[in-house]
C-alpha cells in the first residue's frame, strides 16, 4: 500500500515556444510621383531598389520536470522574458530569447547590374540552470554586387545564352558574454563571395560558387587567426532523348557533376617570437555525379559520389566514404473522397 500524502505529484515537462514576425517592403518607385521620361526624377525611382525591412522576435522556454502548472498567460506566450523565466519560484532548465533585424535596399543600375546593401543585428540571451551568457551577431556591412545577365556579343549568339555573376563583401562581428565577470568571446570574420553562372545552347550549364574567410578571435586563452577558402564547380545538362528512347522516357534526362573542395586553418597568437602557431588545420574533397529521368510517370535516378575529409589538428586523421544510391518515385492520383456519402464505404464500388 502506499499512502497518497507520500505518494507526491507527477512530474513533467513544460516547454513554451513563443515566434513573432513582422516584415516589409517599400518600392520608392512606386510611392514617388512619376516625373517625365529622361528627367532626374525619373532616373531616381528607376533607380532605387525595393527597401526591406523585418523584424523577429523568439523564445524558448522549458522546465524540466518540476511540480507546476502554468497559467494561461504563459500558455499563450504572453508574459516577458522574466515571466519565463522563473514560475512559482522555480528556475527554468533553459531559456533562449533571439530577437532578429534584417534591412536591406539597393540600387538597380544598366545592363542588368545591380548593387544590395544589407544589414542584420541578432541578440540572444541563454539561461540556464549552470550558466548565464548573452550573444550578439552583427552582419555589416554585407554588400552584394553583380549583374542577372551580361550583355553578349552578337558572334556568340546560339552558343553562349546567358552569363550572370554575384560578389560582394560581408564582415560579421560576433560577441559572446558570460555572467561572473568572465572575459568575452569575440570573432570578427571578413567574407569575400563570389558566384559565376554561364548558360550553353543546348540546356548545358556550368556554376562555380566560392567564398573566401579570413578572420580573427579572442577568447580567455588568447587571440587566434583564421583563414578558410571554399570552392564548387558544377555542370548540368538536360536532354531530349530521340528515337525509341522517346517514347519511353517522358521527362528530360538530366545529368549534373558537382566538384567541392574546403580547407581551414586555425593558428593562435603567441607572446613569444614564434608568429601564428597552427592548432586546427583540416581539409574537405568531394566529387558526386547524380542522373534522373521519367520512365513511364515514374521518376528513376541515381547518385555516386566520392567523399574525402582530413585533419592535421594533432595528428593526421581523415576518412573517405564511397556512396551509391538509387531511387525510384510514382505519384498516383486518385477521385476526390468528398463525393462519397458519410455512410458510403470507399473499398465498395
Amino acid at each position: 500500500l502506499v499512502d497518497e500524502e507520500d505518494s507526491g505529484a507527477l512530474l513533467r515537462n513544460v516547454r513554451v515556444e513563443r515566434e513573432l514576425r513582422l516584415g516589409g517592403t517599400l518600392d520608392p518607385g512606386r510611392i514617388l510621383p512619376e516625373g517625365r521620361e529622361g528627367t532626374a526624377r525619373a532616373r531616381l525611382t528607376g533607380l532605387l531598389g525595393p527597401i526591406s525591412l523585418g523584424v523577429r522576435s523568439g523564445l524558448v522556454s522549458g522546465f524540466f520536470r518540476e511540480e507546476l502548472e502554468p497559467d494561461w498567460t504563459r500558455q499563450l506566450g504572453l508574459r516577458s522574458v522574466e515571466g519565463f523565466t522563473e514560475v512559482d519560484g522555480v528556475l527554468a532548465s533553459t531559456l533562449v530569447d533571439r530577437r532578429t533585424v534584417n534591412v536591406g535596399s539597393g540600387l538597380r543600375l544598366p545592363a542588368s547590374l545591380f548593387v544590395n546593401l544589407n544589414l542584420q543585428d541578432q541578440s540572444t540571451a541563454f539561461r540556464d540552470r549552470r550558466s548565464e551568457r548573452d550573444g550578439r551577431l552583427r552582419s555589416w556591412p554585407d554588400l552584394r554586387v553583380g549583374a542577372s545577365g551580361l550583355p553578349l556579343p552578337a558572334e556568340w549568339e546560339g552558343t553562349l545564352e546567358r552569363v550572370s555573376f554575384t560578389s560582394g563583401l560581408q564582415r560579421v562581428r560576433e560577441e559572446t558574454r558570460f555572467a561572473g565577470g568572465q572575459p568575452p568571446r569575440q570573432r570578427d570574420d571578413l567574407r569575400i563571395p563570389l558566384e559565376f553562372v554561364t548558360e550553353w545552347a543546348g540546356g548545358i550549364s556550368a556554376r562555380y560558387r566560392g567564398t573566401l574567410v579570413r578572420g580573427d578571435g579572442v577568447d580567455p586563452t588568447g587571440s587566434t587567426e583564421r583563414k578558410e577558402s571554399e570552392h564548387g564547380f558544377s555542370v548540368e545538362t538536360r536532354l531530349r532523348p530521340g528515337g525509341a528512347l522517346r517514347s519511353a522516357m517522358t521527362g528530360d534526362f538530366r545529368l549534373s557533376v558537382q566538384a567541392q573542395f574546403s580547407r581551414r586553418e586555425d593558428c593562435r597568437v603567441t607572446r613569444a617570437d614564434l608568429g601564428c602557431v597552427p592548432f586546427r588545420e583540416s581539409r574537405g574533397r568531394s566529387l558526386g555525379v547524380t542522373a534522373n529521368t521519367v520512365v513511364s510517370g515514374v521518376e528513376v535516378g541515381a547518385r555516386a559520389s566520392v567523399v574525402d575529409r582530413q585533419s592535421f589538428t594533432a595528428f593526421e586523421a581523415g576518412r573517405t566514404q564511397v556512396q551509391v544510391g538509387i531511387w525510384g518515385r510514382m505519384e498516383v492520383s486518385s477521385g476526390p473522397l468528398g463525393r462519397l456519402s458519410p455512410d458510403a464505404s470507399p473499398f465498395q464500388p
